[in-house]
């Protein structure tokens, strides 16, 4: 098939300042073949007037208006109703270039890659580009096509150092590779990145192209958690990626868990006022902890704090 339907999925919620700027970067697309589905999730602004607007006006635009049930609920009703044979996710404070479609489907079909994944740009709400948020050394993508195996377009979705990371809106999937996957809406933080990590181990081939096609805008105000609970549904979620490479990509078992490892520390600093909530975070490292003790990447001085950490966090917490 030489012109692909794909599907671009976009939940909808409390985005009334941005959805017609993001749709407006969608209906406009060189390449024509899409369906736009838009999910509804019971935003209590005049998102839903808009949404029914856009698709009187284009009708290749339904709209699925469904109970609150956060992203991951949205998403999953939104690829439970795609016919494309590809699936794009797009949030909809953010916006696309006009051939975001069309130069990845493209690399798809001459790679014969079950996903592409392309460049992107952070830009704050008039357009202006901010600076990519990072590691000082980031695994930076591609200056040129490249092609990479499944272990190796795990690495980078795994990865704290690489800008491909577990987002969604920086890729485009083959609807054969997610088959009957689905978001856990028990990971209400860093849900994609589980995802993704669950498509990585099913994917045969990956494409990677450096054309800038996604504008991600950076809103304080988004769909994002906060606070304790927060640090909990990421640590649970890291938690998960870290199971999923171990039983999948075990070349890779000791980048996770010096990724994981990492982020535990980020985490464990935000959870020192909840004493439940640094309970359940320390049965979590514990489980990981001859794992760390015996990590290549990690230095000897981290795993010892990590051990620390999980076993005595007040004694860490004192003294550190």
């Amino acid at each position: 098939m030489n012109n692909p339907l794909v599907s671009i999925i976009v939940p909808v919620y409390k985005v009334e300042k941005y959805i017609k700027r993001c749709l407006d970067s969608i209906i406009g697309q060189s390449y024509r073949n899409i369906e736009i589905i838009l999910i509804d999730d019971c935003s209590p602004d005049k998102c839903p007037e808009i949404c029914d607007e856009y698709s009187a006006k284009d009708k290749r635009i339904k709209v699925i208006h469904k109970e609150n049930g956060g992203v991951s609920s949205a998403r999953n009703a939104g690829m439970e109703d795609a016919k494309g044979e590809f699936i794009m996710f797009v949030d909809s404070d953010d916006y696309v270039s006009g051939d975001f479609c069309e130069k990845a489907v493209s690399a798809a079909l001459r790679s014969d890659a079950d996903v592409v994944v392309f460049d992107y740009k952070r830009v704050d709400e008039n357009g202006i580009e901010v600076k990519k948020i990072n590691r000082p050394c980031p695994v930076r993508i591609p200056s040129d096509e490249t092609v990479w195996t499944a272990s190796e377009f795990c690495k980078r979705v795994v990865s704290a150092d690489s800008e491909v990371c577990g987002y969604l809106w920086n890729k485009l999937i083959r609807k054969s590779i997610i088959g009957d996957l689905r978001f856990d809406k028990v990971f209400p933080v860093c849900e994609d990145l589980v995802f993704m990590q669950n498509i990585a181990a099913k994917t045969n081939k990956a494409v990677c192209i450096p054309d800038v096609l996604y504008f991600y805008v950076t809103n304080m105000q988004g769909a994002t958690n906060s606070g304790e609970l927060s640090g909990i549904y990421e640590l649970n979620a890291r938690n998960e990626v870290l199971f999923s490479v171990i039983q999948n990509f075990r070349e890779h078992k000791d980048m996770a868990t010096a990724d994981f490892a990492d982020s535990a520390f980020r985490i464990m600093r935000s959870l020192t006022g909840d004493e439940g909530s640094v309970k359940h975070a320390c049965g979590i490292l514990r489980k990981w902890m001859t794992r760390t003790l015996f990590c290549s990447q990690l230095r000897f001085k981290i795993k010892i704090l990590y051990c620390i950490m999980a076993l005595s966090p007040k004694l860490y917490f004192r003294k550190f």
